[in-house]
């Protein structure tokens, strides 16, 4: 561990930080790991992982390296759906749903909020962005908008005048 070069009685060490995909999980160039007495092993750091809005799902390595030493810890950024909207035509009985997710191959498909009744799939319009006018005999209420990469939004359904 990087933390067996830190001194007790130091006023702390850079550790570097980078990340394998600065673009979505970005860190601190670096971070000062000092001596604290009482912590478990004595010598803690704390940093933050920045996530980019519609970072894409995949593995992420964040490493942290010093006197030419190396550690690296390993995370995931998960599929998301990262913003929804839709309405109910009472007239029309069209559901219009609009969505975004972070993996711009998804499939999305709507549901009956709770339930496994399917009402639709989503047009992928590309770059992440996803839109449907699904026939609907009534305002469902609210439904849940599910990526085929695991990501589920659930929204509320309005009924407009259409």
């Amino acid at each position: 561990m990087l933390n067996e070069h830190v001194p007790q009685n130091s006023s702390g060490v850079a550790v570097a930080l980078s990340s394998s995909t600065p673009a979505a999980a970005s860190v601190p160039a670096s971070v000062t790991v000092t001596y604290l007495s009482g912590s478990g092993t004595g010598r803690d750091a704390f940093f933050t992982v920045t996530l980019a809005r519609n970072a894409p799902a995949g593995p992420v390595t964040i490493s942290a390296s010093l006197n030419g030493q190396t550690t690296t810890a390993h995370l995931t950024i998960l599929d998301q759906i990262s913003s929804s909207s839709g309405n109910w035509g009472k007239h029309d009985h069209l559901l219009t749903v609009t969505a975004a997710t972070n993996n711009p191959s998804d499939t999305l498909q709507v549901f009956v909020s709770g339930t496994t009744q399917l009402i639709g799939t989503l047009t992928n319009l590309g770059q992440g962005n996803y839109q449907g006018q699904l026939p609907w005999p009534v305002n469902p209420g609210y439904v849940d908008i599910k990526s085929s990469g695991g990501a589920t939004a659930t929204m509320a359904i309005p009924t407009v005048n259409q």
